[in-house]
Parts: structure tokens; sequence; C-alpha cells
């Protein structure tokens, strides 16, 4: 089995009949193109919260993450809530936007009041 290639960015793919075959890969640190024939691919994009556009609105952090109050999803803003990933730092991943929106419920609560 292969190693993981952590420092690799994918720069090619190589597929016959629709079945992932190889890949041509690119060091990230020294630029060198080489082929690694591969039948399966686990791919990680990175991660940069999509939140830049609230930057002057709501309090980001000094990576851009939505600031929330601990263990709440409330923002520095009353009445805005957050959930997932602009918010995350851990996870950074889609369950994670299910698993806090359900404390979306803090709306209704704000609501209620």
């Amino acid at each position: 089995m292969e190693e993981a290639r952590y420092v690799q960015g994918v720069e090619d793919h190589a597929a016959e009949k629709g079945v992932l075959g190889g890949l041509k890969v690119k060091n990230v640190v020294t630029g060198d193109v080489s082929d690694l024939k591969v039948s399966g691919l686990f791919f990680a994009i990175g991660h940069e919260p999509a939140a830049k556009f609230l930057d002057g609105q709501l309090e980001l952090d000094e990576d851009g993450y939505v600031v929330t109050k601990p263990s709440t999803t409330k923002t520095s803003v009353v009445g805005v809530f957050t959930a997932g990933d602009v918010q995350d730092k851990s996870y950074r991943q889609a369950i994670t936007a299910a698993g806090t929106g359900l404390f979306s419920t803090s709306l209704f609560m704000f609501i209620e009041k």
C-alpha cells in the first residue's frame, strides 16, 4: 500500500471506462511532477472559511472564522447566529454544519424574547 502524500497536488488524472487508474502529482515543496498508479483517492481540498464577506459586519478571528460565544452559535451581533465550517476550526466538515445547525434553536429562543 502506498503511503499518504501530504505535500502533493493533483495535476491530472488517468481513467479508463470511468475507472481511476493513475494521477500526475506535483510535490508542492519541490515542484517535481510524477506519475502515481492508484485505484482510489481521498482528496482533501484544504480549508479556508468562506466568511470574508462578513468582515466588518461580524467579529472574525485572525484566521477568518466567525467568533461565537462559548458553547453557542451566537455571534458578535445580537440576533445573528452561525453554524458549521465558518465557525469551527476543529472538524471543518459538512457534518459540523448539520450538527451545529441544531443550535439554530437559539434563533427560536431569541425570537420568542
